[in-house]
């Protein structure tokens, strides 16, 4: 065999174990935001993203980590401004024989702060957690309360079956008079309470490290992954 058609031969080869190695095992489904328009989706484990209106008197933020298991959205405006932010990823029990049905909680972490009237209706956001149709947990931020929470989400999952699970918080500021801007502002932390033995792998790389902290998460701790 002539030595070019060696080097030819080597190069395909390497060619084909690069390309794959880069396909995906699977496709990771997308998150989206709303933030002063339509609703936008992104293809990625985590994303940060700022809307300020062209006049100034609207600040939308939107921001989301699948790895690290981070979720918030902020609105402040004179008039009316909006953020909605709903994280996904597929995640699989990993530890027990395929098929073994193993239960388990899933717990977000809800803190934040709401400044004057935030709406004239009176409520500031929403939050929730779900994992298809039935399974569902869900919380409502309203005027001059604080959006410190904690919902749990019992799930019964089979051993090696992906599953999904959508995270959702919503946050709406409004002025009291067009001048005095309002605010709504939420952060939260998703984690698992596994059973011994077992652990929790996702499409987007979630860390499990930590998954059940020792103590609440303490509002300046929340406030600073993202700063």
């Amino acid at each position: 065999m002539s030595g070019r058609r060696m080097k030819w031969l080597v190069a395909l080869l390497v060619s084909g174990l690069f390309q794959s190695d880069a396909a995906p095992a699977q496709t990771c489904p997308e998150s989206c935001m709303a933030l002063l328009g339509p609703t936008v989706c992104f293809p990625v484990a985590a994303k940060d993203s700022v809307r300020v209106s062209s006049d100034g008197s609207r600040y939308n933020r939107g921001a989301f980590d699948l790895v690290q298991g981070k979720i918030l959205a902020h609105a402040a405006s004179a008039s009316t401004a909006f953020a909605s932010v709903s994280a996904r990823d597929f995640y699989t029990v990993v530890g027990p024989s395929a098929g073994t049905p193993v239960s388990f909680i899933v717990r977000l972490y809800i803190q934040g702060t709401v400044s004057r009237k935030c709406s004239p209706h009176g409520h500031c956001g929403s939050y929730s957690l779900s994992s298809g149709i039935l399974d569902v947990q869900s919380g409502a931020v309203v005027t001059n309360s604080l959006p410190n929470n904690i919902i749990e989400l019992p799930l019964t999952k089979l051993a090696g079956q992906p599953f999904e699970l959508r995270w959702t918080m919503y946050s709406e500021g409004t002025g009291s008079d067009g001048v005095n801007g309002g605010s709504a502002s939420q952060q939260g932390e998703f984690l698992f309470a596994m059973p011994p033995g077992t652990s929790i792998q996702s499409c987007w790389g979630f860390d499990p490290s930590g998954a059940v902290p020792t103590q609440r998460t303490t509002w300046g701790a929340v406030k600073a992954l993202y700063h």
